[in-house]
């Protein structure tokens, strides 16, 4: 009988010490990769009622987004200033990016004209702009 408890309290001395292994593993690889997890918002600066068409007043960005006319895109917006494939906004190592898709009538930052088919980084604050709309980016979180 002895011996029995002997393996058991083992086995359980084993199973305790692999779940605090696996519990540091996995509170460290989860502050590792935290920065790719990180959202932004996009917030529109236009007066919804002004506009002829729906758009939202935010819309998260929490990985890769692409935003155009198209229903195909992440983020619809039905302006006839934006092409059907505008831009593409996306998350990388915590920090986001905005690239315009060769859209017929550009992109701006903080009214910067961008070159299209060139990767930006964006910062919270930053005023993005494309056909009618203005938005501004910010830490999800911050707005």
């Amino acid at each position: 009988m002895e011996y029995f408890l002997q393996i058991i309290m083992k086995a359980a001395f084993i199973a305790i010490l692999y779940l605090f292994v696996w519990l540091i593993i996995k509170s460290i690889s989860s502050g590792m990769f935290n920065e790719n997890k990180k959202k932004f918002v996009l917030i529109l600066k236009n007066k919804n009622e002004l506009l002829d068409f729906f758009v939202s007043k935010r819309y998260i960005i929490d990985g890769t987004k692409t935003i155009g006319r198209d229903e195909q895109c992440d983020i619809s917006i039905k302006d006839p200033f934006i092409s059907k494939k505008h831009l593409i906004i996306q998350i990388e190592d915590g920090k986001c990016y905005l690239e315009d898709l060769e859209s017929k009538n550009g992109t701006k930052i903080n009214q910067k004209s961008i070159t299209p088919g060139i990767k930006y980084e964006v910062k919270p604050g930053d005023l993005i702009s494309f056909g009618r709309m203005h938005f501004i980016l910010q830490n999800q979180g911050d707005e």
